[in-house]
């Protein structure tokens, strides 16, 4: 019964995640990144893989750290939330030493860490990207096939949200050049 829950739960993360990848907000984008991890973590322990759920649990305090501290606009602490939990990632690493692989759910929590305490969305979902091709690697290398093919999906799903996002800023920037433009041709005086 647990793991039919688990794998229940496995699907709605990667739907919030596929969510957050479509968001133009940053703030919209970390809370639906948050349920995603959130949901990660009630999969893992369903599974009983406590050390997962160690490294997703921190993960998704971080966000919750990141979303208040950007929300309320105090940035000077994102960064600070973000080496606080990664230094709590390498100690859980350290006691939870099994395999070398656990150095691949440290990477792409660090990944994260790292691309969430960053105000630009383009950036936060580049490093999400890169996240998801290390844990995409050790399914493979574990021979969890399934898994390792719904996490290539969700990389597709995430390349297709960050070049949405780079249009939109493009756009943007032309739009406020443009506007730029035209208060600088209000203002000159004809003759």
């Amino acid at each position: 019964m647990l793991y039919v829950l688990s794998q229940i739960l496995y699907i709605t993360d990667i739907i919030a995640f596929a969510a957050a990848q479509m968001q133009k907000k940053k703030s919209t984008y970390i809370l639906l990144f948050m349920l995603a991890d959130f949901l990660f973590a009630l999969h893992y322990l369903c599974l009983e893989s406590y050390s997962a759920v160690t490294f997703v649990a921190n993960e998704t305090v971080l966000l919750l750290v990141i979303y208040f501290i950007q929300k309320y606009g105090n940035n000077k602490y994102t960064l600070l939330a973000s080496a606080l939990t990664i230094a709590a990632d390498i100690t859980a690493c350290v006691l939870m030493w099994s395999t070398p692989l656990v150095l691949f759910a440290l990477t792409a929590t660090t990944l994260t860490c790292i691309g969430m305490s960053s105000r630009q969305i383009v950036f936060s979902k580049s490093l999400a990207i890169v996240s998801i091709i290390c844990t995409t690697i050790y399914l493979y290398i574990i021979h969890s096939y399934v898994a390792a093919i719904i996490n290539t999906c969700m990389i597709l799903v995430a390349i297709y949200g960050l070049v949405v996002s780079i249009i939109n800023y493009n756009n943007l920037k032309k739009l406020q050049e443009y506007n730029t433009e035209q208060l600088k041709t209000q203002k000159t005086p004809s003759v």
